[in-house]
């Protein structure tokens, strides 16, 4: 196979990681008869630099390319749809069944999903942005199955491939892979929520390469089962302060003294519950701090901007299963001796609800669109717009249509109160409405300051000189 040739003529590779790799290929590789070493086209290569659509149109510049045709059909897609068809016959099988949370994961990985987000260069599937969004949409068809794969794959490797040193990939990647390790991000503390300055899980050196970690995170998205925590902790040194005290570490459960308290089922993720992770003096290898003593400030500013948390393409899943219940239960209701169907009022609300998916789908792959065409663009006004209008208009589009259906949609099906406890998950647990109106508020007036500022400056020159004299 070509992982295998690769690995026997890649040089680069000492003993300990040569063994890791033999080790995982023949535990996944082997076990599996049926396995398939999917390899994709190389991702075309990208245009040069722009500055996005919405910063150039808050300056009164319109970017004609953003309204013309997509390009033609690459290898790459017709790569990526065959890949992508086997998982979308199985997640359909399952959407109507009750088969156990592991017996589908173990499938999905004989699927090789958990390849993805994962670089080549460790045997993985790197995916586009918009092929990465259609495969969240795919999974999301199982909406717990959606934030699985957002909280404990996708989130923690996007740390670990941007910060991770190339030895924790080579020790953690095979094992995720095959699944012997499940990762999750550790952030909230209590009532204190994600506030930096309130941080209460603390680090301080125990010998030369090692740290003693104590404390406890809230709300950890599948911590029962998770085995390899992402932990941002606070150091105990006065040597080390302000936003420079925090370090971000990756801890084994392996590694002791850990424990789970407060185990929650959420509403509508009842397979991933949600607990409190204890921390008590568990010691941490130095080699497990992710970048270097003090990184960790900026690592959790970036995991929590809002338009980072891949809910657009859950929010245009639960929308859509929500749809292919409605309508037929609509064609078969009667109201007042009538077809439910016949009234203005419940045509309107149709026809708004599906107007909405389509919106929805349009500002999802068209923004995923252009970041993956262009080679540097920031995009993440868009990001946040999008994904914020669409778990607000996939919850406001499910309870307009629990109205249509009425009494019957609260006592009868319980699909309808699922497909409403799967939306308001997406505007309580995964984004805050407060963070992304600010976020997007502050950059929109950093984009127009920047054009605007010579002009505020001529038009009250006085003013400056009297703030520049003083």
């Amino acid at each position: 196979m070509y992982s295998r040739k690769l690995l026997k003529n890649n040089k680069n590779f000492n003993f300990k990681s040569n063994y890791i790799f033999k080790r995982y290929l023949n535990e996944v590789i082997d076990s599996h008869s049926n396995y398939r070493e999917t390899q994709f086209e190389p991702l075309p290569e990208k245009k040069p630099i722009r500055v996005s659509f919405l910063t150039a149109l808050l300056v009164k510049n319109v970017n004609s390319e953003i309204f013309t045709y997509p390009e033609q059909i690459s290898l790459r897609y017709d790569d990526f749809s065959k890949w992508i068809k086997p998982i979308e016959i199985y997640i359909s099988s399952c959407v109507h069944k009750k088969l156990d949370k592991n017996e589908i994961l173990n499938e999905l990985r004989k699927l090789e999903v958990f390849r993805t987000h994962i670089s080549e260069e460790y045997f993985g599937l790197t995916l586009s942005n918009t092929e990465s969004l259609k495969l969240i949409e795919t999974l999301s068809s199982l909406p717990w199955l959606g934030t699985y794969i957002v909280k404990n794959h996708i989130s923690p490797l996007q740390i670990i491939s941007k910060y991770g040193s190339k030895s924790q990939k080579m020790k953690y990647y095979p094992k995720i892979m095959n699944g012997e390790m499940i990762p999750t991000v550790c952030v909230y503390e209590g009532d204190r929520g994600t506030n930096i300055n309130s941080i209460q899980t603390l680090v301080m050196q125990d010998k030369e390469n090692s740290w003693l970690l104590s404390g406890e995170k809230h709300y950890v998205v599948n911590g029962v089962d998770s085995n390899l925590f992402l932990v941002f902790a606070k150091h105990m040194s006065s040597k080390m302060t302000g936003t420079d005290s925090f370090s971000l570490f990756l801890v084994e459960r392996d590694f002791g003294n850990i424990n789970c308290t407060n185990v929650y089922e959420t509403i509508g993720r009842c397979e991933i519950p949600t607990c409190t992770i204890n921390f008590n003096d568990t010691i941490v290898p130095s080699e497990n701090i992710i970048g270097t003593p003090g990184d960790g400030f900026n690592i959790l500013m970036e995991y929590l901007k809002p338009g980072q948390q891949n809910i657009s393409a859950q929010a245009i899943s639960i929308l859509r299963n929500f749809i292919n219940i409605l309508i037929p239960d609509i064609l078969q209701m009667r109201h007042y001796d009538r077809d439910l169907y016949q009234f203005d009022i419940v045509k309107k609300t149709l026809s708004e609800i599906i107007f909405s998916l389509y919106t929805m789908e349009s500002m999802t792959y068209l923004t995923s669109g252009m970041i993956d065409e262009y080679e540097i663009i920031d995009a993440d006004l868009e990001q946040i717009l999008t994904e914020t209008y669409c778990a607000n208009k996939c919850l406001k589009c499910i309870q307009a249509g629990l109205q249509l259906v009425g009494a019957q949609s609260y006592m009868n099906n319980k699909s309808y109160l699922k497909a409403f406890h799967d939306a308001i998950a997406l505007t309580t647990m995964d984004i805050n409405n407060l963070d992304a109106s600010t976020y997007a508020a502050g950059r929109i007036v950093k984009s127009i300051g920047h054009t605007m500022i010579d002009h505020i400056f001529k038009k009250k020159i006085f003013s400056n000189i009297l703030f520049i004299i003083c």
